[in-house]
């Protein structure tokens, strides 16, 4: 553990990575959990389970899951009002896939931030071994 903390404290000068890799991972949270809570309706329609809830308005803004739950219930049953179970299948595979691809490049983003942090790091610490052995005296 005393050798982890001595290379944590390699870490200190790098703090401004933080607030970047946070972003970057609440938004690959996100994108993440969207694509599990629309994999539902998907297979509702697919299996025509019969599960679909009917919203005939769209709700008033609200930062909630039940609001963007509910709005996007709404768009599933406009488009099957309009286009059909067909036209809700390519919506529903297309917002998915928006989201798979979203969640895969904050995904990338923040692996990149941790990288350029861990580089950094290293670097730091083979210019202090550098420093300490080339500045020994050679001893007979």
């Amino acid at each position: 553990m005393k050798i982890f903390f001595r290379l944590l404290r390699f870490s200190k000068p790098y703090h401004h990575y933080i607030p970047e890799y946070i972003v970057y991972i609440f938004f690959f949270i996100v994108f993440g959990l969207v694509n599990f809570t629309l994999l539902s309706p998907l297979f509702d329609i697919l299996f025509n389970t019969g599960k679909t809830r009917v919203v005939d308005h769209l709700p008033s803004f609200s930062l909630s899951a039940s609001y963007f739950k509910d709005a996007f219930y709404y768009y599933v049953n406009y488009f099957i009002r309009t286009s059909g179970k067909g036209g809700v299948l390519i919506y529903v595979s297309i917002v998915i896939l928006a989201c798979t691809l979203l969640k895969n490049v904050f995904g990338f983003l923040s692996q990149k931030v941790l990288t350029r942090m861990r580089v950094n790091m290293v670097k730091r610490i083979r210019h202090l071994l550098y420093d300490k052995y080339s500045n020994q005296s050679l001893g007979s």
